[in-house]
């Protein structure tokens, strides 16, 4: 089998709400060749996605991927000669929660809360 490299290229438009809600417009397209037997079998295809995220909140996204490559060789079978053309269709979804983003902003801000949880900045600490 040979190695084989993958190309992608993708967008995204960010539209900001307020500076609270944040709505991201997704886009791209893709090679994606699978090592095989002989050769590799070539995959292109291409993504389109949204979401919405609560400014440290929550995030909420969807995505849609369609794939196909044609002649794809099984390699269980390719001694027989088999191939197939193939078409696949995808969908994601994804969730996240953000579990004491107040903190964080909390922590960054104030120095004296910083200083308690983190005595020591990677900068001062100092190897034996």
């Amino acid at each position: 089998m040979d190695p084989t490299v993958q190309v992608r290229l993708g967008a995204e438009y960010l539209w900001n709400y307020n500076n609270d809600y944040f709505i991201p417009v997704r886009g791209g397209a893709f090679y994606d060749p699978a090592p095989g037997d002989k050769h590799s079998d070539d995959f292109w295809g291409f993504t389109i996605g949204t979401g919405l995220t609560k400014h440290h909140q929550f995030s909420i996204d969807i995505a849609y991927q369609y794939r196909q490559g044609n002649d794809i060789q099984t390699v269980d079978l390719s001694h027989l000669g088999f191939s197939q053309d193939v078409s696949e269709h995808s969908l994601f979804f994804s969730l996240i929660y953000y579990w004491k983003a107040d903190f964080w902003d909390k922590a960054n801000k104030d120095e004296e809360m910083y200083k308690k949880y983190f005595p020591k900045r990677p900068g001062e600490i100092k190897e034996k």
